[in-house]
């Protein structure tokens, strides 16, 4: 849509007045998630309403850059920011000389929806942080009746007795001027979601329209592609159906492990009480790197200086801050997955190896070296190509604390012979 000019005109509608309620909630809820100027902007609109005819007096943008203050622009980005909130909706009409638009507004949601919509809920703890957030959810709290009271509150049935004969019947206009709602629009492919459902086993039935909104209001404040979406609507389901409370709480786990709101302890180095003794020189060296580098510049070095993924970034966040291992070990974590793995960097792989080095407390780079070499000797399908370079390094150095047997030494040798040294990274 083009831009809107200073002498194009506008009217503006609705299907009511706003009252303080609205306003509370507009300035509680909605205002964190926008801009200042759309706020005025929305009340300046609204201003304009007939309170009898609910329509505004036809005029140009100018005047609403004299009322606001705003510049064209700025006055074209505010109200598109309001379409976006669901607060309003715009039609135009191009005429030979002439451009009319057609602002029709709507209301905020009310503080039990908003908290409820999983897009707008989510922004607003985002912006305001939890404590400012909880204060916020507090003040719309409505107090639960108390237990020692029973209701008797009489139904319609029991006042009132209807005859179609004797008087005409209620009827209930159904464009009443009533609080009208609009739903956020969103732009979220499904495509790929629709094309493997049955690889994933989901009966499409499952997916109703509420289904489907909820996936893509999910899937847009979450940035959950809809291929990651498929495999957690299908850890969803329920009797065939899609729970929604748990298609909720997946994807915040699966956000929360993926995409941490910082990345802080992949900076960390590792600490002075947990450094390594060796005798063999080239080891020590490339010990030392991995006790003085942090994780980041590790993957950084890996990647020839390129910036490591958000992805990367998030799994070795998770290693140091959920399983608490020290940045060397983690280190060598990532030289030995790398090297495994086709220099792919999967959760999976990672965490089934570091689970296993928390429960035998490795903390140190040696140990997390010694721990990787007893892994490939004991694996029954090694592929000789793969080992990190300290791999190799350690044929010299005394890996285990008891002499090994004739037997065991002559097996190691032939395991490091088969091996190809790979790059180093020092």
């Amino acid at each position: 849509m083009k831009e809107r000019a200073i002498h194009d005109v506008y009217t503006v509608t609705s299907k009511g007045q706003l009252n303080m309620d609205h306003i509370r909630l507009l300035s509680l809820l909605y205002l964190p998630l926008m801009q200042s100027e759309s706020f005025a902007l929305y009340m300046c609109l609204f201003s304009e309403i007939d309170r009898i005819s609910c329509l505004s007096i036809t005029s140009d943008h100018e005047r609403l850059t004299l009322l606001t203050g705003l510049s064209i622009s700025k006055l074209d980005q505010s109200l598109r920011e309001l379409e976006a909130l669901g607060l309003m909706r715009t039609y135009v009409s191009y005429q030979e000389t002439l451009t009319e638009y057609l602002y029709e507004m709507y209301f905020p949601l009310n503080a039990s929806r908003f908290f409820e919509h999983p897009l707008f809920n989510t922004m607003l703890y985002h912006t305001l942080e939890e404590v400012e957030y909880e204060k916020t959810r507090y003040y719309f709290k409505v107090p639960k009746i108390d237990e020692r009271y029973e209701e008797i509150t009489a139904s319609f049935n029991d006042i009132f007795h209807v005859s179609l004969h004797d008087s005409k019947p209620l009827q209930v206009q159904e464009d009443y001027r009533v609080n009208l709602l609009r739903d956020v629009s969103l732009h979220y492919d499904l495509t790929p979601f629709y094309q493997h459902l049955k690889d994933y086993q989901i009966p499409k039935r499952a997916i109703t329209k509420e289904i489907e909104r909820l996936i893509c209001q999910l899937g847009t404040v979450y940035q959950v592609t809809a291929m990651e979406m498929l495999g957690i609507v299908k850890e969803s389901l329920h009797h065939q159906q899609v729970d929604e409370t748990l298609l909720k709480k997946k994807v915040r786990q699966y956000y929360d492990l993926e995409t941490p709101v910082s990345f802080k302890e992949v900076h960390h180095v590792q600490p002075k009480r947990y450094l390594s003794q060796t005798q063999d020189e080239k080891l020590k060296k490339h010990i030392e790197y991995l006790e003085k580098v942090s994780p980041y510049q590790l993957l950084k070095d890996r990647q020839g200086g390129k910036e490591p993924t958000a992805h990367d970034l998030a799994i070795v966040e998770s290693l140091m801050t959920r399983l608490h291992l020290e940045p060397g070990v983690v280190n060598v974590l990532i030289e030995f997955v790398l090297s495994q793995n086709d220099e792919r960097f999967t959760r999976a792989y990672c965490e089934s190896i570091a689970g296993s080095w928390v429960r035998k407390k490795i903390q140190t780079v040696k140990e997390a070296m010694d721990e990787s070499i007893q892994y490939l000797k004991q694996r029954d399908h090694q592929k000789d190509d793969m080992a990190p370079e300290w791999f190799v390094s350690q044929k010299h150095t005394a890996m285990f604390e008891q002499e090994p047997t004739q037997q065991e030494d002559e097996d190691f040798e032939a395991l490091l012979q088969s091996l190809k040294e790979g790059g180093s990274y020092v």
